[in-house]
């Protein structure tokens, strides 16, 4: 069976249909816009692949727009871009797509995308996560711009494992093995793509072209007098035609998630379609192997009756019943809000929180603190992490520019930066102190967190001070796991620092101040001259550093006060300080 759902959760949570293909075994599921969602199925159904697509800014949506953006119209920094957009969990069955039904006009389209797909996908690659790329709208491309899409792919060293995303939408009077221009259109393309696999991205009844006349429409559109049943009997004779083809993994019809934009397309009330669906994948076999207990469990069931798991966080009824846990059964919660926990293992949805016990974190070991330097005024230094590569920073050559320390980020959320040690050795050889830093994930518990930082701090001999960087999205305002995670880096003997912006403290957590009132402050303010103060976050006075350069945005923003750069000409993120900043320096 290569049909699969396409569970849209940017309006809604995940569809009761979505949760029930993961129960039946179903191998592929498409999720969009939640990465939590698309993570935690990941790990929940192991056997089950998971294609993860974020949905981009109206301002990106285009190919047109993108190429013609000022700030992404360069193939690496739109590349990039998709990246950091699609900021999710690895997971060894989970797939990212980028850039949605993409439609190339020209060959510079299409040479222009090839290398933004292979840069994509090789920084993928390098995090451990795998790539959809293409991810052609119906209808497109013709044979000679896939041909110099696929070429230009190749020669820029795109990953040969990705998989090549295509929509296949069709009109119900027309079967799928009649009509190969929208529906197979994988058959035609296929030539000029060997060995490679296909994944239908987005399938099922929409307005297309048919001998050069559009026809049809969403199966719910006014007027189309098109039963779930007649829907079925199409989609079930395309999906005949898919099994004919190995090449091709899955065909997600879309939509699953009661988005109003979508309400001609929308199949979270077809009871009858979907029953049929699931009894198909159920009959086909394809039931997944049980879920090992992670390592990272977070809590435990403490409830003598058990705890019930909902697919919603809203009531506490029998209609949204998916599953119970016994007392003691434990969890991982990836997000709290008020009475209610988001968990993605043993199942993926909602349980009340009240009645999970956390886990115990293992006291952490003690290690030697590194020697405190202060950095005088004026003095700068850069940042490092997994964004750079190793063997392209010459800290000689930034020694002798004047580079007085290096911030390099030891961890991001759940994953310890893997190649960190190669930087902190790489400025000890330089004579350049290091301190370090790690970004702080809201959207994950702090537990994992400290583990990805302990990992790191195993490996040192002397500890560093390390900064909190808090910029991503907070959605709860809350600040109890950030506390947590502040307290074991107090039994860990590790000094902080914080690193963040006035935006991100104003929109996400505007009591910061007293929750981290007497850290260095070092401040990410990309907007005004070198010779002004940079925007403080609300509650502080001044600031110990000011973060005026992001490497990123040196051409597009004309930052041309900016001094440091890699071997290839990338600059790199750089700091002044502007009030004598005093950390700990880092030995490995």
């Amino acid at each position: 069976m290569k049909l699969t759902i396409h569970d849209a959760c940017w309006d809604a949570q995940a569809s009761e249909w979505s949760n029930r293909a993961i129960a039946a075994g179903v191998r592929w599921l498409k999720v969009v816009d939640d990465p939590s969602r698309a993570f935690g199925v990941a790990q929940a159904a192991p056997g089950c692949q998971v294609i993860y697509r974020k949905v981009a800014p109206p301002d990106i949506e285009a190919l047109s727009d993108l190429r013609r953006h000022p700030e992404f119209s360069d193939a690496l920094d739109c590349a990039e871009m998709f990246v950091r957009l699609a900021d999710v969990r690895t997971a060894p069955n989970l797939w990212v797509e980028g850039a949605n039904e993409v439609k190339l006009a020209d060959l510079g389209d299409a040479l222009w995308y090839g290398r933004v797909e292979a840069l994509r996908s090789r920084m993928l690659e390098s995090r451990g996560l795998r790539a959809v790329v293409g991810n052609f709208a119906t209808g497109n491309p013709d044979g000679t711009l896939f041909r110099a899409w696929m070429q230009a792919y190749r020669d820029n060293l795109g990953d040969p494992k990705a998989i090549i995303g295509l929509h296949e939408y069709g009109t119900i009077a027309l079967p799928a093995a009649r009509d190969g221009h929208n529906l197979l259109r994988h058959r035609l393309l296929r030539a000029y793509a060997p060995g490679y696999r296909w994944a239908i991205t987005e399938c099922g009844l929409d307005q297309v072209q048919v001998g050069g006349q559009w026809v049809g429409g969403g199966w719910r559109a006014p007027g189309s007098g098109i039963s779930e049943e007649a829907y079925w009997q199409f989609m079930r004779e395309f999906n005949a035609e898919l099994e004919r083809d190995a090449d091709v993994v899955c065909a997600c019809v879309f939509s699953y998630g009661d988005t109003p934009r979508w309400k001609d397309y929308e199949m979270n009330d077809a009871q009858a379609f979907n029953s049929n669906l699931i009894a198909a994948v159920v009959a086909d076999g394809q039931q997944a192997t049980p879920t090992p207990e992670p390592s990272d469990w977070t809590h435990t069931v403490a409830a003598t009756d058990g705890l019930n798991v909902r697919s919603s966080a809203d009531n506490l009824g029998a209609a949204n019943k998916i599953g119970a846990m016994v007392n003691g059964q434990r969890v991982r919660v990836v997000s709290r809000t008020g009475d209610w926990a988001r968990i993605d293992y043993p199942l993926v949805g909602y349980c009340w929180a009240p009645n999970l016990k956390a886990r115990t974190a293992p006291t952490p070991p003690l290690h030697k603190l590194g020697t405190r330097i202060t950095l005088p005024t004026g003095a700068r230094f850069v940042d490092v992490s997994a964004w750079q590569t190793p063997s392209e920073i010459d800290w000689r050559a930034l020694a002798w520019n004047d580079c007085k320390a290096a911030m390099i980020r030891l961890a991001a959320g759940v994953q310890t930066d893997p190649e960190w040690h190669l930087y902190a050795a790489g400025a000890q050889a330089a004579s350049v102190p290091w301190f370090g830093y790690v970004y702080y994930s809201f959207q994950t518990g702090w537990q994992s967190q400290i583990a990805a930082l302990t990992t790191a701090v195993n490996r040192m001999s002397e500890l560093p001070s390390v900064a909190i960087d808090l910029e991503g999205a907070n959605p709860t305002k809350g600040d109890a796991d950030l506390k947590q995670y502040l307290a074991a880096l107090s039994l860990m003997g590790i000094p902080v620092a914080l690193y963040t912006r006035q935006s991100w403290v104003t929109e996400n957590l505007p009591q910061l101040a007293t929750i981290m009132p007497d850290a260095p402050l070092i401040v990410a303010n990309y907007r005004y001259p070198i010779g002004t103060q940079p925007a403080l976050p609300p509650g502080y006075a001044t600031s110990h550093a000011w973060q005026h350069v992001a490497g990123e945005k040196v051409v597009t923003d004309k930052l041309h006060w900016a001094r440091f750069r890699t071997t290839t000409g990338a600059w790199l993120d750089e700091s002044i300080v502007t009030t004598g900043l005093s950390v700990c320096a880092g030995k490995v």
